[in-house]
């Protein structure tokens, strides 16, 4: 009965950090780096959002989605409800959550659900 325990034990603390945890690449930058020069004016809070990306095989190879080519679509929508327009401190994440890793892991990698998040500060210029 002691083994069939530690064995149990040892399964749950090895899938326990799978079903709590995600993976991303980050991607930062400060004062305007993403920018043609340093940004100025008044704060509008800050903001995020975030779309999947889906491909086939690879995001290479057979990209379902591509949102890591249109950024300004994650951002603009962002600025304008806060009545800002322009972003500081802008980071862009991609990676995958436990969603996605499920979702590769039963299609056995034929597709991959990622996502794209990107968030900063709102400023009014």
């Amino acid at each position: 009965m002691k083994k069939k325990g530690i064995a149990v034990l040892v399964l749950a603390l090895l899938i326990l950090p799978l079903l709590l945890g995600s993976c991303a690449t980050t991607f930062k930058a400060s004062n305007g780096k993403l920018a043609y020069g340093s940004m100025t004016g008044t704060s509008r809070g800050t903001f995020e959002n975030r779309a999947a990306a889906i491909s086939i095989i690879s995001p290479y190879i057979f990209p379902i989605t591509k949102p890591y080519e249109n950024l300004d679509k994650l951002i603009d929508p962002e600025l304008s409800s806060r009545g800002a327009n322009a972003a500081e401190n802008v980071e862009i994440k991609y990676g995958f959550d436990i969603i996605g890793l499920l979702i590769s892991s039963v299609t056995g990698g034929l597709l991959n659900w990622g996502y794209v998040s990107v968030s900063g500060n709102a400023l009014s210029r």
